[in-house]
């Protein structure tokens, strides 16, 4: 359709890829991309995040996120706990095959009190909880079909 893609990685990056690379490299589609965002505050524990996009996409970012004007750069640490952590990543794939190992340990525990799971290509688990759990399933009210949980 000719429409501009967009991904936000933020729960994606140091997951899936095949180098923890995120949803794009998952999925092949790299070159298809025209802005990826994401967070370093997840799989790369520190603060602050990301914009990544041709030159003409990052400029327009630039000039036009109002939110911009009101950040900072990032603290020297923090930057390099970000570049230890990318680095982690490369030298130690066995750490997001572990994290995936643990996911479907977690979605196997929760079908077996009772959570009806799906199991999906590249997340973890999506279950209704049990009539007795803490946990209570509803719908937001909004146009875009939004779905939440919090405790009761």
């Amino acid at each position: 359709y000719g429409a501009a893609l967009a991904i936000d990685d933020a729960h994606s990056v140091g997951v899936l890829g095949p180098r923890g690379d995120g949803t794009a490299a998952h999925f092949g589609l790299v070159d298809e991309v025209d802005l990826i965002v994401g967070t370093f505050s997840k799989s790369l524990a520190s603060i602050g995040g990301f914009a990544a996009g041709t030159e003409n996409v990052i400029h327009f970012l630039k000039h036009h996120s109002r939110p911009l004007i009101f950040t900072a750069a990032l603290p020297p640490g923090n930057t390099a706990g970000v570049l230890a952590a990318l680095q982690v990543l490369q030298r130690e794939p066995e750490r997001r095959e572990r994290l995936w190992k643990n996911a479907r340990r977690l979605q196997d525990g929760l079908r077996s009190v009772g959570c009806r799971s799906k199991r999906r290509s590249c997340s973890g688990a999506s279950c209704s909880t049990p009539a007795c759990s803490p946990i209570r399933w509803f719908r937001l009210p909004c146009r875009h079909r939004c779905v939440g949980c919090a405790p009761a």
